[in-house]
């Protein structure tokens, strides 16, 4: 473990550029008290009920058929218990919201099957916020002093 020395000047900084960045500065207009806040639109699809034997690349061409086609990334979840299998769901990540919105539309039909008989399971995946550098470091501080 590293001990750190910093003056207060750098202490009051660190706790104050902590604060703005956990809640945003708010302001006044048309006399309503506004705030800012991160987005919580997702650009990632949650797939579920696709079979766990089908492959990244056999998965793309069914996307394909469906005219989803235009992600950037798909992430199919591996079974870490059982090797060559997956778990059952996959990740679209898409450039833009646009885009996650019409292929989700294509995909929430009934017919959309991936492998096996139970219709496609398709949502907007949870968005995660990655803490800042400057919030680690700041509680990281706070946990040495």
């Amino acid at each position: 473990m590293v001990t750190v020395r910093l003056s207060s000047t750098t202490l009051f900084l660190l706790s104050l550029s902590g604060r703005l960045l956990s809640q945003p500065p708010e302001s006044m207009v048309n006399g309503k008290q506004c705030g800012a806040a991160p987005s919580e639109d997702s650009d990632t699809l949650f797939v579920g009920n696709i079979c766990k034997t089908c492959t990244k690349d056999v998965l793309t061409e069914q996307l394909a058929q469906y005219g989803v086609d235009k992600f950037e990334d798909l992430t199919l979840v591996e079974d870490m218990k059982n090797e060559g299998l997956n778990r059952g769901f996959a990740f679209l990540d898409f450039p833009c919201r646009a885009d996650a919105l019409e292929a989700c539309k294509r995909l929430q039909r009934r017919d959309v099957v991936f492998g096996i008989d139970r219709t496609a399971r398709v949502a907007f995946a949870d968005t995660f916020i990655e803490p800042d550098d400057a919030i680690i470091s700041h509680e990281e501080l706070w946990c040495i002093l």
